[in-house]
């Protein structure tokens, strides 16, 4: 709702409000008129009556009632500014105790309303007689007293205008004030009797909770023996109403029972019925038992699922030993057969030499693997300048970039980005990235790195964003978490030259940083993100990479451009 809708709403409420109260007081006039000329009839001095016609003044007392009616209505429906949330608002005459409101408009509507009846009648009296001269007449002061005044017919008039405009009007402000506590349910929080019950209740509760389940069954016995005793009619209603809660204790007791028994048996799949806001001890070892049941399947399928990753870890750890080794074995009994004079000797030393270093690259990633998903690493955090970061590994790699056909594109939309990181542990995570998409990427093709900052909700806890997109050369039919696991690659064939190693070990590597590692997979794209606190800029010469040239990285760098 745009602002000239509330505005119009507020004109159209204070409208409903200000015709309510004067048609509630026309109505009331025009009863006694009615009545007055009934009873009494109507002098020749009052030609206003008998030029108006009594038909026309019970349509217009009619109609008064109607529209009082109506505005009535109006402003008990709308009543109630909401917020966003849609609760209602309350205001400052919504925080008076329940108990004084309903007083107040009791005492505005009986003594106010007779005052304004009693100089009505006045006022009426005289136009009826037509007699618009000053009399002696009484009314009743404050104190309920009655004194004598001269009063002219316009000094009547005034007087019943300004008491009985005042008198609907805080009447009815008070009046709308209680539908308001009803509408947002504190009505009987906001009395003095309601907060007197809930503060007994909450002591009550204090104590009953806070006991054990004997204390509990005691205070409960002692309870229903003293109501017994002071009011022996209800006796009776206790004893069924405890038959009744008995019932439903024991039907309540059979379903946790149930409860326990499937759990015990091994069906954790099996939940205790536990309603919404259900308090007891009852309900507590439901809640229990049905905690203990998820825990345990959580536990039971994080157990399956290590023992089939410890099963698929040996097989592939095998796989990938075992293919370098047997190359390793086939070429040096060729060198013994042929001999190192043979004109193959070289070929088969060259095959050796890549056989060699692919088994020690192996041997190294297994214990960097296994030194990350321990822990046990040293780690140094820092102020560390992530676009520096990230020319000086590509810079370094530039030449298996080149041969794998890739152009890098870094967008930077600021010039430096500093991150809380250790220097060379992120140094590993950038080269990972980078080898990942050596070896995956589909060649001849763009990577995508992109840097920038994001925060929470709250506008706290500012992170760095680090982001490499690439389109895959093998179709990635494999969710990102199976990707992630230990000896997991891109292509199912593994015929790469990588281990599967490398993303576990950055989401380790990440874990040690406190930082925090995810990848995306939509289609061929594949998306790696990398999240680090925001660090502070060092001081000069502390904690700084060098940067190197653009120039020499053959990198495309994009600053203050978002791709």
């Amino acid at each position: 709702m745009d602002i000239k809708s509330k505005k119009y709403n507020k004109v159209l409420y204070g409208s409903a409000f200000v015709l309510c109260i004067l048609s509630f007081l026309t109505t009331l006039v025009g009863i006694l008129i009615v009545t007055e000329v009934d009873s009494g009839g109507v002098s020749d001095k009052s030609l206003i009556f008998r030029s108006v016609g009594l038909e026309t003044i019970y349509f217009g007392v009619i109609a008064a009632g109607l529209i009082c009616l109506a505005t009535f209505l109006y402003l008990l429906i709308t009543t109630g500014e909401r917020d966003q949330d849609g609760k209602v608002i309350l205001r400052f005459i919504d925080r008076i105790f329940t108990e004084v409101s309903i007083l107040l408009v009791g005492l505005l509507f009986v003594y106010g309303g007779f005052l304004f009846m009693r100089f009505s009648y006045e006022a009426v009296r005289h136009l009826i007689r037509g007699d618009l001269s000053g009399e002696y007449f009484f009314y009743p002061d404050p104190f309920f007293g009655f004194r004598m005044m001269n009063l002219s017919f316009e000094g009547i008039v005034a007087i019943d205008l300004v008491i009985g405009i005042l008198t609907a009007g805080f009447g009815l402000w008070l009046l709308l004030s209680l539908v308001r506590k009803i509408k947002a349910r504190v009505f009987f929080r906001t009395s003095l009797i309601g907060r007197l019950v809930l503060w007994i209740y909450g002591a009550i509760r204090t104590i009953y909770d806070g006991g054990s389940t004997q204390r509990k069954v005691v205070l409960l016995t002692l309870a229903v023996c003293l109501l017994s005793a002071l009011i022996p009619i209800i006796a009776p209603f206790i004893a069924a109403a405890i038959l009744i809660l008995s019932a439903r204790w024991i039907q309540r007791y059979d379903q946790v029972r149930k409860g326990i028994d499937e759990a015990r048996q091994g069906n954790f799949n099996h939940q205790v019925p536990v309603e919404e806001g259900e308090t007891g001890e009852l309900a507590w070892m439901a809640k229990s038992i049905n905690e203990i049941s998820d825990a345990s399947k959580a536990a039971v399928e994080k157990e399956v699922r290590n023992q089939r990753l410890k099963t698929e870890l040996i097989s592939n750890v095998s796989h990938d030993l075992k293919t370098p080794l047997t190359s390793i074995i086939a070429y040096v009994d060729l060198l013994k057969t042929e001999g190192l004079n043979s004109p193959e000797a070289p070929k088969y030393l060259e095959v050796l030499d890549q056989k060699t270093n692919r088994l020690k690259q192996l041997t190294e990633d297994l214990l960097e693997a296994a030194k990350a998903s321990s822990g046990d690493m040293p780690v140094r955090l820092e102020s560390i300048e992530m676009v520096s970061v990230a020319r000086q590994a590509l810079g370094e790699m530039s030449s298996r970039v080149e041969e794998a056909g890739l152009d890098f594109i870094l967008t930077t939309p600021e010039e430096k980005y500093y991150g809380a990181a250790d220097g060379q542990l992120m140094w590993r995570v950038m080269e990972n990235l980078i080898s990942n998409a050596v070896k995956y990427a589909l060649p001849g093709s763009r990577v995508y790195i992109d840097l920038s900052t994001r925060t929470n909700k709250k506008n706290e806890n500012p992170m760095v964003v680090l982001e490499m997109k690439n389109i895959s050369k093998d179709p990635l039919n494999i969710s990102p978490a199976e990707l992630m696991e230990r000896f997991t690659r891109g292509d199912e064939s593994r015929t790469s030259d990588g281990s599967g190693l490398g993303l576990a070990i950055t989401k380790d590597l990440m874990k040690l940083q406190k930082g925090w590692f995810d990848i995306r997979i939509d289609g061929d794209l594949f998306k790696a993100v990398v999240l680090i606190p925001q660090g502070s800029p060092p001081e000069a010469g502390e904690g700084a990479l060098a940067e190197e040239d653009a120039n020499e990285t053959g990198i495309v760098e994009q600053t203050g451009t978002e791709m």
